[in-house]
């Protein structure tokens, strides 16, 4: 499986060019139990480094190093050490999703909204609508995050919520996808010729004659 997270190549998260690693060994990682506390955290400092080591080293690492949260496992697929998700990808996803929403009710109570760069709603969304994770939990987080609800319950969106913007980061398959959606397509058409009326931003109008008429 390819896993894709939809975004076109200038964003930060582009993981659109991910085809599964050839890299053999064991994605959690059992074989590290027996290892001291000490060389545990020099195997987390060393993973955090990947991207920057040859594929030999990215291997002899990964087996030592657990896939135990999910920084840990976008550090993987943008490695590309991480071809296909498991359930336990899944699980640490769902875990992450519990936390940011129970993070979303104590910010709402306190009327204050913060911003991470590490925050992966909106991919954990688009996966879910590509069917690349299918885990039905997914719907329990909607309200968070208005992109994460578009992608993840098209059919019940609130499109006065859709920012046209969105579609400029999308890649050429989420447009796709986007158009052959029967929630979304028409809605889309209709924002974006308002938006074209009121926007010299020629983005949009590429966009509705490429992808969507």
């Amino acid at each position: 499986m390819v896993i894709e997270d939809g975004f076109a190549q200038a964003t930060n998260l582009n993981l659109s060019t991910i085809k599964g690693s050839t890299i053999t060994g064991s994605v959690d990682g059992e074989g590290g139990s027996g290892l001291t506390e000490e060389k545990q955290n020099q195997i987390v400092f060393l993973f955090k480094l990947l991207p920057l080591l040859s594929t030999n080293a990215k291997s002899n690492i990964h087996v030592y190093k657990k896939i135990e949260n999910v920084h840990d496992l976008m550090n993987g697929l943008r490695i590309r050490l991480i071809k296909d998700f498991t359930p336990k990808h899944e699980e640490l996803m769902i875990e992450y999703l519990e936390k940011r929403k129970l993070d979303y009710i104590v910010e709402k109570e306190k009327g204050i909204q913060s911003f991470s760069p590490t925050d992966y709603l909106r991919t954990f969304g688009i996966w879910y609508f590509l069917k690349e994770i299918t885990n039905d939990k997914m719907k329990e987080f909607i309200g968070i995050n208005d992109e994460y609800d578009f992608f993840v319950d098209p059919e019940n969106f609130d499109y006065k919520k859709f920012i046209p913007s969105w579609l400029k980061n999308y890649n050429e398959k989420l447009l796709s996808e986007i158009d052959g959606n029967k929630y979304m397509k028409n809605q889309v058409i209709e924002i974006l010729k308002e938006r074209i009326n009121n926007s010299n931003d020629k983005r949009y109008l590429e966009i509705l004659m490429n992808h969507f008429i």
